[in-house]
């Protein structure tokens, strides 16, 4: 990983070289400057654009790895087979989503995460709501290293106020401020002891938070995010334009919590989070400036991806499948099961997938006032 790296490091270095000699070239030829004074110049003029490329690198990667430390449990606890594995992860996920906020650079990724609560507490509801009867066998985590063991979530303080910027002079150019500081790593930890529910107990506590009426009722007590009022209304227009109902706008809701700056640590960013390769295949850019991050842009992208979606699988609940999971899981759980709907496959996808179809379709019940059924086609 450290080799590749520097040598995208060493490629773009080179680019940059090569466009200092067109640069110098062209200023040679147009002001009549030697060689050497025209490559004086640009460097002047360039290089701390240059080293800001090269810092910017280094400190992507330490938020990487800071996102993949303090979210990486998160993201496998999505990831779980069982829900009583992604309802280990309910307690932690609320207090490092608040915590992460306190971060500049963590901020997007607790957007992500809170979003996200939802899935953990609602396994942790259906545990409570189908209890186990005695007697429970308890799963042993995999062998680890003796030094790595589960201890209680230990949050580092918040970050110190930033400093303030040095003033400004005509002979000195103002100081590129520091990046925002990041918090320790979190001790590596041992997975928690789940306990295994007997197959019966598991497929009623699945049934439960797959239901639409659950959903429902856990919707209703959601407050409407701050931004959704200023944002929806360009957002359902901008849907209307791309053929799609402009109430599938709420699905933002789901995604992001209409943060145009969340992102996951697998890489999806935006009001709709559409992953780089999605988003590039829709027309947008995903490099500088990452047009995702737009919030007229990323809604356009996901209007175009659904519209996609629906023109393949004609069914609503079968799109929001697909976009959680995959269409391609989503057409082969289809084919497997020789079934054509949501209800003939749900028991082959993912457990969050089979949570977030009704939480979508009820958060569009309840914010536009369609019934899923009422959506609307199309042609």
């Amino acid at each position: 990983m450290d080799e590749a790296h520097n040598n995208i490091r060493y490629v773009r270095t080179l680019c940059l070289a090569l466009a200092a000699c067109l640069l110098c070239l062209s200023a040679r030829a147009e002001d009549g400057e030697s060689w050497g004074d025209a490559v004086t110049r640009w460097w002047e003029d360039t290089s701390e654009t240059v080293m800001d490329l090269l810092t910017d690198d280094d400190y992507r990667a330490e938020v990487g790895a800071s996102v993949q430390s303090w979210f990486g449990d998160f993201v496998e606890g999505l990831h779980a087979q069982s829900v009583e594995q992604m309802a280990s992860r309910a307690d932690e996920a609320r207090q490092v989503a608040a915590w992460a906020r306190q971060y500049e650079a963590l901020a997007p990724y607790a957007s992500w995460l809170e979003t996200r609560i939802a899935y953990f507490e609602a396994a942790r509801d259906a545990m409570n709501m189908v209890p186990e009867r005695p007697p429970v066998t308890v799963v042993k985590p995999p062998p680890k290293a003796p030094s790595v063991v589960r201890k209680p979530l230990s949050l580092p303080p918040p970050p110190p106020p930033p400093p303030p910027p040095p003033p400004r002079t005509p002979e000195r150019r103002i100081a590129k401020s520091a990046p925002p500081p990041l918090p320790p790593p979190r001790p590596k930890q041992a997975p928690a002891p789940v306990a295994a529910a007997a197959p019966d107990t598991s497929r009623k506590r699945t049934e439960t938070v797959s239901r639409p009426s659950y959903w429902r009722k856990r919707v209703a007590a959601q407050p409407l995010p701050d931004r959704a009022n200023d944002l929806t209304p360009a957002l359902g227009r901008i849907f209307r334009d791309e053929g799609v109902p402009d109430c599938l706008v709420w699905a933002a809701e789901v995604e992001s919590s209409l943060d145009p700056a969340a992102r996951s640590p697998a890489g999806a960013v935006g009001l709709f989070q559409l992953m780089p390769a999605t988003a590039r295949g829709l027309g947008l850019k995903t490099s500088r400036p990452d047009e995702r991050l737009d919030p007229h842009s990323n809604a356009r992208g996901a209007a175009r991806y659904y519209r996609q979606l629906y023109q393949r699988f004609r069914s609503w609940p079968l799109v929001f499948a697909a976009y959680n999971c995959g269409e391609g899981r989503v057409a082969g759980a289809l084919k497997r099961s020789g079934g054509d709907d949501y209800d003939a496959i749900a028991h082959r996808l993912p457990l969050e997938t089979r949570m977030y179809v009704p939480r979508v379709l009820e958060t569009i019940r309840l914010r536009a006032g369609v019934a899923p059924e009422a959506i609307p086609g199309i042609g």
